[in-house]
């Protein structure tokens, strides 16, 4: 049996501290160095979130960390929002994403290289994503269907 993996065990009780925000837990990351843990978590919620809203995250996750004292030895904490070019890493995150231009890495074949299709996200299925790729700036453009097996990864850009 290997080492327990405390990370799994900290998202649910971490997302119930967070639910009655509004926030979700979109990432948690727990690392260990020389100096002592690193814990990282990534909130987020419709509409984007502040840098007060990750401020009241992180007091609200310390004082139930300092409380239920669920991590070995000492640890700093990190609370971050997303990102505007955000991963997408769930489907409802996905289905957040509809209407916005994203990027999907696919799986290229046998060779290790990646196919990357850019395009504006019209709809999400449980087995395609629904892309309107569009050439240049014009306004309208073709409509690609991509079988979700071969996403290896999905960002939200921003359109500038």
């Amino acid at each position: 049996m290997g080492p327990v993996d405390p990370t799994r065990e900290l998202s649910g009780a971490i997302r119930g501290v967070l639910e009655p925000t509004g926030l979700c837990l979109c990432d948690l990351e727990f690392a260990t160095g020389p100096g002592g843990g690193r814990l990282r978590l990534v909130v987020d919620r419709p509409g984007g979130v502040t840098l007060d809203e990750c401020s009241r995250a992180s007091r609200l996750v310390s004082a139930w960390l300092d409380a239920a004292d669920p991590l070995p030895g000492p640890y700093t904490l990190e609370v971050s929002s997303p990102g505007a070019e955000r991963p997408l890493t769930d489907e409802a995150q996905l289905v957040g994403a509809i209407g916005h231009r994203v990027r999907l890495e696919l799986e290229g074949g046998p060779l290790p290289a990646r196919l990357v299709v850019e395009g504006w996200l019209v709809a999400v299925a449980p087995d395609v994503l629904e892309l309107e790729v569009r050439p240049g700036r014009r306004r309208a453009g073709a409509r690609r269907r991509v079988d979700r097996t071969v996403v290896v990864a999905a960002r939200r850009l921003v359109d500038l």
